[in-house]
């Protein structure tokens, strides 16, 4: 199933004396704020206790709400909450050019004809969490059915795209596959979907090639599974869609930093970590990829999602910091990372311990002034739950 969530805004952005269309880096910072926009939901097993999250984070107390509703009492009570799954949020915009202007790094899709608007993609950190941004420049001459079509092939390719994701690791973590044909034909039809040249009359191959590059649907052993379950056929198509969104060219990321916009030349991908902060500077931290690293080790923790979530934050906040330090401030910076993280994604962190980590972490990043100050933030904010 999907949610959707659509917001208007009337910009007051065009004709004489009205102000300047939103700059890139402001359409970004208002991209932001959108999933900053606060939203309750019900507790597990308990609809008259709410809790507030932001929308972009709503995603797993949504799901586990969704499984308790639609499953017939009392069965619900000695339910497995894994057996539903968020998956990550699509942001699909459209403005006019007298709007907004598109993200200086986004990149331009080719669609093979004109029709009124164009396509543009990039992805925002939220939260540590990747978030595709698709942008539809329209112009005063659209073609609304070629436009309608657009935004049912974007919604429609993120939905099959983030199903075959997760229906893939659970797979791989079935030890009796016997029982799992009805969820292997709903696999093959994503993986039908995904593989078509051309889909509500858009050639695929250019969007697929632009927007899933910078990350691989499966890791080995889950492609292995999916090779080894899927008919030939399938397994066709499904190395085909492979070749097209190969998973080795960069994507666009930005993220915000505070007061701050970060382009991360490469998205999460990369073999280093690359800033541009207002224009102003750019830096790499280091030889190797520092935020991929940090990420891959946060989520094969057990630690719980918002212990991730607030780790996730607090890398890429150093990483940022350390971009505008001397290469052995930098060092020192990662390596107090590093310690913090490994303490708080024990069985039982010491609060002690990590107090000490998050006190030199603070420190360091201090040296950098404003730059720094989410980094203390976010420290505390992880200590306080322990």
């Amino acid at each position: 199933m999907g949610a959707k969530f659509e917001m208007g805004l009337k910009c007051n952005r065009a004709g004489k004396g009205r102000f300047p269309a939103f700059s890139g880096r402001d359409f970004i910072r208002l991209l932001n704020g959108f999933m900053e926009i606060p939203v309750t939901v019900p507790d597990w097993g308990a609809s008259e206790h709410h809790r507030t999250y932001s929308i972009g984070q709503a995603g797993l107390p949504l799901a586990k709400h969704t499984l308790w509703v639609t499953t017939e009492k009392p069965f619900s009570l000695i339910l497995n909450q894994s057996w539903v799954h968020p998956g990550r949020p699509l942001l699909l915009v459209e403005y006019s050019p007298l709007e907004a202007q598109i993200p200086e790094n986004a990149i331009l899709i080719d669609l093979g004809e004109d029709i009124g608007f164009s396509l543009a993609h990039c992805r925002l950190s939220y939260h540590g969490m990747p978030t595709r941004i698709w942008f539809i420049e329209r112009q005063r001459s659209v073609d609304k059915d070629a436009l309608r079509r657009l935004r049912l092939h974007l919604c429609r390719l993120h939905a099959e795209y983030e199903w075959i994701r997760l229906i893939a690791r659970s797979f791989t973590g079935l030890k009796d596959k016997r029982d799992a044909q009805p969820l292997l034909d709903f696999l093959e039809g994503g993986i039908d979907f995904l593989s078509s040249p051309r889909k509500y009359g858009f050639d695929q191959d250019p969007i697929l090639a632009t927007a899933y590059t910078a990350e691989s649907l499966t890791n080995e052993a889950e492609r292995d599974t999916l090779l080894g379950i899927l008919s030939k056929k399938r397994a066709s198509e499904f190395q085909r869609f492979e070749a097209v969104a190969k998973a080795d060219l960069p994507g666009p990321t930005y993220s915000v930093q505070g007061e701050h916009v970060v382009f991360v030349n490469g998205g999460l991908t990369m073999s280093d970590y690359r800033f541009k902060v207002e224009g102003d500077f750019e830096g790499v931290v280091g030889d190797k990829n520092v935020v991929k690293d940090s990420f891959q080790v946060i989520d094969q923790s057990s630690a719980g999602p918002e212990v991730k979530d607030l780790l996730k934050q607090l890398t890429e906040a150093v990483a940022l910091a350390a971009s505008r330090m001397p290469k052995d401030q930098a060092d020192r910076a990662l390596s107090d990372l590093d310690n913090f993280c490994g303490e708080a994604l024990t069985a039982e962190p010491r609060k002690t311990i990590l107090q000490a980590f998050g006190d030199a972490l603070t420190k360091t990043a201090s040296l950098v002034g404003d730059i720094g100050v989410p980094v203390a933030k976010l420290a505390a904010a992880v200590i306080a739950l322990f």
